[in-house]
């Protein structure tokens, strides 16, 4: 996730001057819940000092108030910052880079996820599968960050459409028109829950956020 960084400067007698101490307390302005409390803050230059805050959500506007001590004085400045904002790259759970960091190690991902490949629409097509499906429940609290599981359950769709969407599209044009077995490849269909199939890596992933479980895509010869 994207982190925003709070850079202040304290200054005694118009100089630039190492406070004895630095602490920050952050607040979303848009639910007044306290993300850092009294937390440190570092120093990284003559009276310059930082915090780096994860953003829970993109856009967000947050308020401060920071306490310097210095020869046993405290002085406090407050203000606000603006957070991250979305990226133009985002899709769903994930942005482009964060799945191109996700195939780096992935094993056999290279093969796919590759230049001249619809990446953009791979991932914007996993994610509608993964909520359009009706197999998981993707509730969370305000001000909690996706959890690590989803973006990877995407990514794996993703790699999981482009290794297979041409046979997958067939099978279930043809389940569409009712059809359940094709005897000239001697396969039979089973409907997966909700119509849309969901890579076996990407239900590992989101098993603690399933709503059932009997809705597999099987197939058998």
């Amino acid at each position: 996730m994207s982190v925003t960084i709070f850079d202040l400067e304290f200054l005694y007698d118009g100089a630039l001057t190492n406070a004895t101490s630095a602490v920050i307390t952050i607040t979303r302005t848009d639910t007044d819940a306290v993300l850092a409390m009294s937390a440190a803050m570092t120093n990284v230059a003559t009276g310059n000092y930082q915090y780096s805050l994860t953003d829970p959500a993109y856009d967000l506007t947050y308020s401060y108030s920071a306490v310097f001590t210095y020869a046993s004085e405290n002085y406090t400045f407050t203000g606000s910052v603006a957070g991250t904002t979305t990226p133009t790259d985002v899709y769903g759970f994930v942005t482009l880079s964060e799945a191109a960091t996700y195939f780096d190690t992935r094993i056999g991902a290279s093969t796919y996820w590759a230049t001249g490949v619809d990446k953009e629409g791979a991932l914007q097509t996993a994610y509608n599968d993964l909520i359009d499906c009706g197999l998981f429940d993707f509730t969370l609290d305000s001000g909690e960050d996706n959890p690590q599981e989803w973006l990877d359950a995407q990514c794996e769709q993703a790699l999981f459409l482009l290794q297979t969407s041409t046979g997958l599209d067939a099978r279930m044009n043809l389940q569409a028109q009712g059809v359940t077995q094709a005897n000239v490849v001697g396969e039979t269909y089973r409907t997966p829950k909700g119509g849309i199939p969901i890579a076996p890596r990407a239900l590992q992933a989101l098993n603690a956020y399933m709503d059932e479980t009997d809705w597999q895509f099987t197939l058998e010869r």
